[in-house]
C-alpha cells in the first residue's frame, strides 16, 4: 500500500508539471471500470499508466481484461509502471 501511495504521488507530481489531468485508480479492477466508464461517457482516456503490482486485480490482468473487452492498443495505449525490472517482468 505504501509503495502505491508513493507511486501515485510521483505520477501526480509529474503530470502536474506537464499540465496533464489524471485520474488514479486504487487497484486494477477500479482501473478497468474507470476506462470503461470514460469510454461510455465519450471521453476516453488517451493513455493509461498501469502499475503491474496492484491489489485486487494486477495491472497485467487488468490490461488483458481491457483488450478482451475490445479496447485495442491503438485506441487505449497502456504504459506499464513497475518497480520490478526482472527479466520475467519485462517479458510479461
Amino acid at each position: 500500500f505504501w509503495r502505491q501511495m508513493r507511486t501515485a504521488a510521483i505520477v501526480r507530481a509529474m503530470a502536474a508539471r506537464l499540465g496533464v489531468a489524471i485520474d488514479i485508480a486504487n487497484n486494477g479492477e477500479e482501473a478497468l471500470a474507470m476506462v470503461r466508464a470514460a469510454a461510455r461517457s465519450g471521453r476516453p482516456y488517451g493513455l493509461v499508466l498501469m502499475d503491474l503490482r496492484m491489489p485486487v486485480m494486477g495491472g497485467l490482468e487488468a490490461v488483458r481484461a481491457l483488450r478482451a473487452r475490445g479496447f485495442a492498443a491503438e485506441g487505449v495505449p497502456v504504459l506499464a509502471l513497475t518497480a520490478n525490472a526482472f527479466a520475467d517482468d519485462v517479458e510479461a
